[in-house]
């Protein structure tokens, strides 16, 4: 769509292969965060989503341009 999104980050701390289970309660409509997974050790990590990131982003580029 012509659209670029970019996230900096400090450092990789690896690759995993993980199952994604979807959001559930008042996280289930999250624009930027789209699941979660648990690993082995007991931690639980979210997962991001880029295209609500990237609709968070203009949206925002959007109300700063009405605004100036």
């Amino acid at each position: 769509k012509g659209n670029a999104l970019a996230v900096v980050v400090n450092e990789l701390l690896g690759q995993l292969d993980v199952v994604q289970k979807p959001l559930e309660g008042i996280m289930k409509n999250h624009p930027i965060f789209s699941g979660t997974a648990l690993l082995g050790n007991g931690q639980i990590i979210v997962a991001i989503d880029p295209i609500g990131m990237l609709s968070i982003s203009n949206q925002f580029r959007t109300s700063q341009k009405a605004a100036s």
